[in-house]
């Protein structure tokens, strides 16, 4: 299979969708049957797999583009469609057989079939109608035909493969042909190695007691991931907790700095601590030497992929009781509080003071992520579904035609 692979983001970085863009590649590139073409921005470090090759899009002075839509990113987009359609021109002799397109390349991939006719496979990390108004309320307007050219993009291709079962849902709504959820997988094994405790020490770095409490955050510092929330939450419980503290991994220099601000003007500094990003081979420490794992998200449908890995950690999550976790986590695998600093505060007072329920829920999250989030199972359900792709589409037995003319695309 001739694969032309488009992955609209920095590529490699560690977070989310370049994680799970490198978990397809690790994927594909093992097959022995895929030639695969992995158009991307110009930032990021350059993972070599076996028949994958880099094309990155230049840079004009473009950098630092961070997760989720920006007026920045959508610049890159704008030079990442005209380097693929030069990239479709200098294989217009032999053609690629499929797009395999991530999050928006879709668009760019549905526009490419109208006229060339290639087949592609809808990569879904999340709702990009809904990513759109949740960044720009004043969009809402636009609602209907945003949530109108993404079930087009949907209905038209191949194979949907949606990364959580809300987005699946969405897919199957919009008339998906076929719609298979490929659920994000716990990054402890593929990822990380048991370093030397010493080396990523939360409690010597920190200073912190021996009998000291730490509940944990590991993510960047957007406003959806509701760090604000999670602040307002422990200030109303600090004082019956003298012995509990919050540590964030992970945020850029900017936002680390306001949120320090923040926590210095309530007076929770003794409480709260940030530790610069670490690479995601210190996951497995870093979770080993929690007491409870966060995720106070506030916004999206999507799953944080940082969820299965917790789960696989054994160390049981607090996290908001929005479909963003419930799709995954519920009352069996998690402390679920409603996103209010009241309630959110009532599930972090209770998941700090009670060890045996503590044991249980992470006892329970772990044994469901060995059934369900590990990579096996993921390696497994992607290449059943490219063997079917390829008998759906005659690939290797028919060529796709050749075209010579593609001015008509610009």
């Amino acid at each position: 299979m001739k694969i032309l692979f488009l992955a609209p983001e920095p590529f490699y970085q560690e977070r989310g969708t370049p994680i799970a863009v490198k978990l397809v590649l690790r994927t594909l590139s093992k097959r022995g049957d895929c030639n695969i073409t992995l158009l991307t921005y110009n930032e990021g470090r350059t993972v070599e797999f076996p028949n994958v090759n880099y094309i990155r899009i230049p840079s004009f002075g473009l950098k630092g583009i961070t997760p989720g839509i920006s007026i920045e990113k959508l610049f890159c987009d704008i030079i990442f469609y005209f380097t693929l359609i030069k990239l479709l021109w200098q294989n217009r002799k032999d053609q690629f057989q499929l797009i395999h397109a991530v999050e928006e390349s879709v668009f760019m991939a549905l526009f490419i079939n109208f006229f060339l006719k290639i087949p592609y496979l809808y990569d879904m990390d999340s709702s990009l109608a809904m990513q759109i108004i949740e960044k720009w309320p004043w969009a809402k307007p636009l609602g209907k035909l945003f949530e109108y050219l993404e079930g087009l993009a949907i209905r038209q291709s191949s194979a949907v493969v949606p990364v959580c079962y809300d987005l699946y849902l969405i897919a199957e709504k919009a008339g998906a042909k076929e719609n298979i959820l490929l659920s994000d997988v716990s990054l402890l094994d593929q990822f990380t190695t048991m370093l030397d405790k010493e080396k990523v020490n939360i409690k010597i770095t920190l200073n912190l007691s021996d009998e000291a409490l730490i509940g944990l955050y590991i993510g960047n510092l957007e406003k959806y991931q509701g760090i604000d929330l999670l602040i307002d939450s422990f200030k109303l419980i600090s004082n019956k907790l003298p012995n509990s503290h919050i540590v964030i991994v992970g945020g850029s220099k900017d936002k680390i700095e306001h949120y320090n601000n923040t926590i210095s003007s309530l007076g929770l500094s003794d409480n709260f601590h940030f530790i610069a990003p670490q690479p995601v081979s210190h996951l497995r420490v870093l979770t080993a030497q929690a007491d409870i794992l966060l995720s106070p998200r506030i916004t999206g449908n999507n799953t944080p992929m940082k969820v299965y890995s917790y789960m696989h950690s054994g160390v049981p999550i607090v996290a908001t009781n929005l479909p963003t976790h419930t799709q995954v986590l519920n009352s069996n695998n998690a402390l679920l509080g409603n996103a209010n600093p009241n309630e959110f505060a009532g599930t972090l007072f209770q998941a700090f003071n009670d060890k045996d329920l503590r044991n249980k829920i992470g006892s329970n999250a772990q044994k469901e992520a060995n059934e369900k989030y590990i990579f096996p199972i993921f390696e497994n359900n992607l290449n059943q579904l490219y063997n079917r792709l390829k008998v759906k589409l005659h690939i290797d037995h028919e060529k796709p035609a050749i075209y010579t003319d593609m001015a008509e695309l610009h």
